[in-house]
Formats: structure tokens, sequence, C-alpha cells
């Protein structure tokens, strides 16, 4: 009898000491998580205005970090014993799975479009001086007069029909993910486990009293998660063929695969009854996904992140300072030889001799398109060409011609919201509109823009394009060498040379 109170007693000092660390390490994170999120917000914050931030869905990734992060720091407060309600930490632990993994299913349909949208851009022409938009393509419907197949229809007509058509199913397709997959089954899962659960074990405040949780809570909500998580998986897996240079589809397959080893390791410990090690779990979980959507892009330059993120090109330290200031006014894309007669290394010297040089040949211009649609930054290297083309232009066609023109390169690649809309100085963009407006046509109108963008592109996609030629170099002559390796190996094995 004494042996046994003895051993009950020295059972629940074990526990005793056991709680106590877990208090504390409960406490460190409790604390150090607001300072963490903190950091994330002022990285944000300083890269807003890099393209290797902005075109990551930056809405989802606050979605995503942010309130899941801080309902799970709530459940950890939770754990504290500082009487809360079960039903709240219910509530939450629902809440956390759809919350951090639904946004990256919704990103990967938006990097979907994003791919559509920009090799669509790239097959277009620079400028079409008719210009269509959705209303007059409603009006041609309701005439009759309006058929995709038809041979004879404009061109821009067909252009904006295909445009229109990916927008239409990535919006629908946003829809559908955002409610059927998203809202309601999570909605759902909330009223029936506040419905079906014990009403006394809900309005328990003890937070030992809320394991073990209610059913729903406990299988549904984890195969919802998982569900939604292998939606997100397959549509990553779905864009495999498609190369973006910022490398978004990789870091939402990481973010996926992170936040499943995570939650399948929150699955044992509910198996195993380890239920009030769930919320430091749960937190530790949304801090790994914060630093993977937030930390690593934003320290991307730095290498051993870089080594982190497979698939995104390194921006270069320095950049290419003789050619960021240089501004070259006669390419247009177009030049009088072919490239087809240059070697390799020819090829090679004149890429790294800076970007006027790419964009002196047809070749080159080509090149650095297919670049930019891969990172979303075509506009840029269009609105360069386009304003070539409109110099060109200027002295063989009419007054009202070329004011035309001007007004689409402003309504395409200047004018706010517009959908290829290039990052001009607010001031120099409505110099331009009010230089239109008062029909002040010159040829000299974009000149200034086009430099600020050519300058642009020098500092950023140009180094991005240049470490992306390196990378691939570097890939194929690996490939090559093992290749012969390989083959060398053979012909010793078999006695040859």
């Amino acid at each position: 009898m004494t042996n046994h109170t003895n051993t009950t007693e020295n059972t629940g000092s074990d526990g005793d000491e056991l709680s106590n660390e877990l208090r504390i390490v409960t406490i460190c994170i409790v604390v150090l998580y607001p300072i963490f999120m903190a950091y994330c917000q002022f990285l944000l914050h300083s890269r807003r205005k890099d393209r290797f931030i902005k075109k990551r869905s930056m809405p989802m990734i606050q979605l995503a970090s942010t309130v899941p992060g801080w309902l799970a720091w709530c459940n950890l407060i939770f754990s504290l014993q500082i009487g809360v309600y079960c039903w709240t930490f219910y509530c939450f632990a629902l809440l956390i799975a759809p919350l951090s993994i639904g946004p990256q299913l919704v990103r990967a349909i938006r990097l979907w479009s994003m791919f559509k949208l920009s090799h669509m851009a790239l097959s277009r022409d620079i400028i079409s001086v008719k210009r269509v938009n959705s209303r007059q393509i409603s009006d041609m419907k309701r005439a009759g007069t309006l058929d995709n197949s038809n041979l004879n229809i404009d061109t821009a007509v067909k252009s904006a029909l295909e445009v229109n058509a990916v927008k239409s199913f990535a919006k629908i397709m946003h829809n559908i993910t955002t409610w059927i997959l998203l809202v309601i089954p999570t909605t759902s899962l909330v009223v029936l486990s506040m419905a079906l659960s014990d009403g006394n074990q809900l309005m328990e405040t003890n937070f030992v009293q809320c394991f073990p949780e209610p059913l729903i809570v406990r299988y549904f909500s984890p195969a919802n998660g998982l569900l939604i998580a292998i939606m997100a998986l397959a549509g990553t897996c779905i864009l495999r063929s498609s190369t973006d240079e910022l490398g978004i589809r990789h870091e939402i397959t990481r973010n996926v695969l992170l936040w499943g080893c995570t939650y399948i390791a929150v699955l044992v410990m509910r198996t195993l009854d380890l239920g009030h090690l769930q919320p430091i779990m749960i937190s530790l979980q949304q801090t790994a996904l914060s630093y993977s959507m937030i930390i690593l892009p934003c320290k991307h330059q730095n290498g051993f992140f870089f080594f982190l993120m497979p698939g995104a090109s390194k921006i270069l330290a320095e950049g290419s300072s003789d050619d960021s200031n240089r501004y070259s006014s006669s390419p247009s894309g177009g030049s009088n030889y072919s490239m087809s007669s240059v070697g390799s290394s020819k090829e090679n010297s004149m890429y790294e001799q800076g970007l006027e040089s790419v964009l002196s040949t047809e070749k080159g211009v080509k090149k650095f398109a297919e670049h930019c649609a891969r990172e979303f930054s075509l506009e840029n290297i269009r609105f360069w060409q386009a304003v070539n083309q409109y110099r060109e232009m200027f002295n063989s066609e009419t007054a009202d011609d070329m004011a035309e023109t001007a007004h689409h390169i402003f309504e395409e690649y200047v004018k706010p919201g517009s959908e290829m809309q290039v990052n001009l100085p607010m001031t120099m963009a409505k110099e331009i509109r009010k230089k239109i407006d008062q029909k002040e046509i010159t040829i000299e109108l974009f000149d200034d823009g086009q430099k600020e963008i050519f300058n642009l592109m020098s500092r950023d996609s140009y180094q991005r394009f240049l470490n992306a030629r390196a990378s691939r170099k570097t890939t194929r002559r690996g490939s090559s060498n093992g290749s012969g390796g390989r083959r060398k190996s053979i012909s010793n094995a078999l006695g040859i040379g």
C-alpha cells in the first residue's frame, strides 16, 4: 500500500515537472511570436515595391500567415489555464487549417492565370490601334456578329476573347475554391462540432478537460485540412511544366508540404492522447509557414536562404552600373541582321555586355521577353518596344493616327489600373496624360517613361536574366560532363581507347 502511494506521488511529481517544462516553452513562444510576426511585417513593408514580393499574391500571404497564426497564438494562451471556454479553443482549432492552407490553393489558381495571361501577352501584337474592350465584345455577341472561329474577326478581338475567357475561368475557380471548398465546409464543421458535442465539455474552462476533443474536431477537421492540402499540391503539380523565374510555384509547394508534414505530426499526437502538446505544435507550424512565405522570399538575395528556394532566380548583388544609366533609343526589337550566323560565344558575350546590347537584336529581345514573361514583368519590355514602334511610325503616319496610337499606349501601359501598367512615377504618368489630352503629340512623348522603364529593367529583370542563363548553362554543363564521364567509364571498362 505504501509502495503504491509512493509510486503515485512520484508519478504526480513527474507530471508536474513535465507540465512546468511545457508551461515554460509555451510562455517563451507566446512572448517571441509577436516579435517574429512584427519582423515579418517589417520585411513585407520594406520590400513592398519589389516585384519579387508584389507578384506573390500578398493579400493571400497576409491571410495565410497572419490570421491562423494569431489564432494558434490565442490557443497557446488558452493552454496556460486562463479560464477560456473549450468551445473557443475548438472553433479556433477548426479555423486554423483552412485559413493557413486554403490560400495556397487560391494562389495556385492565380498562378495558373498569370502563366496563361503572360504567354498570351507574349504572342500578342505590341501595338494594336484597334482597341477592343469587354463592352464592345458584349455588343458584338448580342448582335450575333461575334464568332471566335470566324477567320475574318480582327486579331485584337480574338485576343480579347481569349484573355476574357482565362480571366472568367480563373474567377469562377476562385469562387468555387473560396466558397465550396473553404467557407462552406469550414462553417459546417464549426456548427456541427458545436451542435453534436457535449455541452458540459464545451462550457468547461479547464484546458485539460477539453481533451479528448469531440469526434468532428478530432477526425473530420484534419481530414478537411489534408484534403485542401492535397488539392493545393495537385494544383502546383499541374503547373510543373511551367517555369516562373520568381519561384512562386516552388514556394507554394514548399508551404503545402511543410504544412502537411507538421499536421501529420499533430494527428499522431492526437492519436497518442498527447493533445496538450497540440497548441505548441500548431504554433510552430504557423511560424514555419510565415518563415516560408515571408522571410525566405524577402531574403532571397542571401545565399543560405536562396538555397532553400529552388526555382527562383537570385538577383545579383551588384547590377551593371554602366548599363543602368544608359538609354537606347534606336532598337525596336527589330534589327537588320540575324543572330543565326553568330556563334554561341559571341551570343553569350552580347548578353553579358548589358541590356542595351541584348535589346539590339531580334533574338535578344525575344529571349529577354520570354524571361520577362516567366517572371510576370512582360509589360516593361512591351512598353519599351511600343515606344520604339511609336517613334518609328511618327513620320509616316497622319497626326490623327499618331494621336490614336499615343492614346492606346497610354491606356495599355501607363493608365493606373490597366492590365499591362508599368511602374512609372505618378507625376510622369500625369504629364503624359496631360499632353495627350491637349493634343500635344510629339515624337518625344514617351521618352522619359521609356528611359525610366529601361533603367528599371537593367537593375531588376536583366540581373535575373543573367543569373537564369548562368544557372541553365551550369546545369547543361553538369549533365554533359556527367554523360561524358559515364561514356568514358564504359569505354575504360570495355578496354576501348
